[in-house]
């Protein structure tokens, strides 16, 4: 009997098998089998999730026609698909995308190959159902399974509290009576959030040195309450900040009212009740069920979209106050900034809408990749077309093409990075031998502390410096993990990256912006390609498009699960 054996874990765990046994980690631990035949392939997973990309993309665009029948098209203007995370393919909190790749490396390895049983050890539920689609008449074991259904009664407790907390803002606002700048005509207005992209002197991290002391922020606090969620006492702080410290500022905030809030909450109870609809839908791309995962996309996607809508009313307010020539606005790739592009292109077509990469771009990054058909191409029809910016402002070349690629118009090189400008502020004059920096992403900190617990434990003569990212939940956890570890060669870096990026040796990344930074001052690089994820870091495209840099620049290194290959 054949057997296929998946597991999502992070420790290596040993079985006894009889009889052909296949496995396939999800996770960082490995399976110890004396007759299994390991499946992982990583380098073969990142090909496939580049061959796989444009006809996924396609795939996701053709889910607007559901939207469209469904009746979901805002102020009879765009599709609400456009405002959706379903839309943005948000690989990095999302998993259908990998999960997709893993099955087509799983199916392609047991090529000819019958299972007759499947056993899952801590494998989420969409995981299981979607690999059950692919061997239908196998015998099935759960272990350890990771519930995936979000209940409708937390998602409606999480809409109520950002509603009322948005109500009791609106109101503050009111009650201080906030004054925004008194001037009719403005060059240039770039869009931000406060406080998250400012620092300790009240400088924008994104924008840098392109905005001058002749523009304004467009600042909002409250945004989606997901981007960014601050409690009232925070709100009210920070809402006193602006007024004394930013005085070339509009708070976007003071331009919601009470009803917009209470539209909202209406529009919130519709797209709950189309959201049931579309989850009993069946969802299936190259014969994978993926419905339970894009049903957590249609969870999320309706937990923002009225937060979105609710500010529709203020951006005509705000534009209507003062006449804005240029509007620099990052995030334009994510639904956040889609809205303020469908905005302006259909009630302030005169603005002219400029785009702004605020982060690494890459190849399998399917938040910059489009369908062939979705971009508007001056139309105007948001019911089947995205909303484009009329300029783009794109950081390097491997950006621009990334951009052109996937159907953005007037693409422009930056003249520099902004947000990295500090680099230039760097002298590497007293490097510290064996002293490696780890920088962690968003959601891999874990990941990479587990893949190179062995290699910190064993060389005690080296010192490894953690550096968290900045916004991420796990980070408590990574800590008390660091802290098992009850080894003195381990530091949790607190101070700003550039103190570090000065000294290092080595920097360790698997997807992190800090390699790309740290592989401009010409620091050693290893880019680690975890056995779980996709790798969407630039430097990766960089060694596939110029393999000499492997050599010259930064090494590629990723846990290998071998036991035996099988014929």
């Amino acid at each position: 009997m054949n057997t296929l054996y998946i597991y999502d874990g992070e420790v290596d765990i040993e079985l006894s098998c009889g009889g052909p046994f296949y496995w396939y980690s999800l996770g960082n631990g490995s399976v110890c089998c004396e007759r299994g035949y390991c499946l992982n392939d990583v380098d073969r997973l990142n090909m496939i999730a580049l061959e796989l990309r444009d006809e996924y993309s396609d795939y996701i665009y053709s889910l607007n026609n559901l939207f469209i029948e469904n009746g979901l098209i805002h102020d009879d203007r765009i599709s609400a698909y456009f405002l959706s995370d379903l839309s943005n393919k948000r690989t990095e909190i999302f998993h259908t995308y990998s999960s997709i790749c893993h099955l087509t490396l799983i199916k392609e390895r047991m090529k000819s190959i019958p299972i007759q049983r499947g056993v899952f050890n801590g494998c989420s539920q969409s995981f299981v159902l979607a690999t059950k689609s692919l061997y239908p008449n196998c015998s099935v074991t759960l272990k350890n399974i990771k519930k995936s259904s979000v209940s409708i009664i937390r998602q409606l407790y999480s809409q109520a509290r950002f509603f009322i907390g948005a109500l009791a803002r609106i109101a503050h606002i009111r009650f201080i009576d906030f004054k925004n700048p008194k001037i009719s005509e403005l060059e240039n207005l770039f869009l931000t959030r406060f406080p998250m992209h400012f620092d300790k002197n009240y400088q924008e991290d994104k924008y840098g040195k392109l905005f001058t002391n002749k523009d304004y922020y467009l600042i909002s606090i409250l945004t989606d309450g997901i981007h960014q969620n601050l409690r009232f006492k925070s709100y009210k702080r920070n809402i006193r900040l602006i007024s004394s410290k930013l005085k070339n500022s509009i708070l976007l905030d003071s331009y919601l009212r009470l009803f917009d809030v209470v539209l909202a909450i209406i529009f919130s109870v519709k797209y709950q009740l189309h959201r049931i609809i579309l989850s009993r839908l069946s969802y299936n791309f190259k014969d994978i069920d993926i419905t339970a995962f894009i049903s957590l996309e249609l969870n999320q996607s309706f937990i923002r979209i009225p937060r979105l809508i609710m500010y529709q009313e203020a951006i005509k307010a705000v534009f209507k106050q003062y006449k804005v020539n240029n509007f620099i606005y990052y995030l334009h790739e994510y639904c956040y900034g889609r809205y303020f592009t469908y905005m302006l292109n259909s009630f302030f077509p005169d603005v002219n809408t400029i785009g702004f990469q605020s982060g690494p771009a890459a190849r399998r990054k399917l938040l910059y990749h489009l369908s062939s058909h979705e971009p508007d191409l001056g139309r105007k029809d948001y019911i089947r077309h995205l909303p484009m910016p009329d300029k783009v402002l794109a950081e390097d070349s491997n950006s621009v093409e990334i951009y052109n690629e996937a159907g953005y118009s007037n693409v422009i090189l930056m003249d520099e990075i902004y947000r990295l400008r500090y680099l230039k502020d760097i002298k590497r004059k007293n490097v510290q031998p064996n002293t490696i920096l780890v920088a962690f992403g968003l959601n891999d900190g874990q990941s990479i502390l587990n893949f190179l617990r062995n290699e910190i434990t064993e060389n005690k003569d080296k010192k490894y410096i953690l550096k968290l990212h900045p916004r991420s939940s796990r980070n408590n956890s990574i800590i008390n993990q660091s802290q098992e570890f009850n080894d003195s060669n381990i530091e949790i870096g607190n101070a700003h990256i550039s103190e570090y990026l000065g000294f290092v040796s080595e920097v360790i990344v698997s997807y992190s912006s800090v390699g790309t930074e740290a592989d401009m001052l010409g620091i050693p690089i290893r880019l680690i390609k975890l056995p779980n994820k996709i790798n969407e870091s630039p430097l990766l495209d960089i060694q596939e498009l110029d393999p000499r840099r492997e050599k010259n620049h930064y090494n590629l290194e990723h846990k290998l699960f071998v036991v035996r290959e099988h014929e």
